[in-house]
Parts: structure tokens; sequence; C-alpha cells
């Protein structure tokens, strides 16, 4: 998630960035 998240930060917010992932990873 290194390369993508810092793409993604720049264009979403932080907390919704962080939401994504948690819900994408296995629980």
């Amino acid at each position: 998630y290194g390369l993508i998240g810092t793409c993604l930060l720049n264009d979403i917010d932080p907390e919704a960035y962080l939401r994504h992932i948690l819900s994408v990873l296995p629980e």
C-alpha cells in the first residue's frame, strides 16, 4: 500500500483511506 497509498492520499482524505484499508484487509 506504500506507493498506492501515497498517490491516493494526494486526492483522498487520510481518514477515508484508512477506512478503505481496514475494509479490504482480512479480519
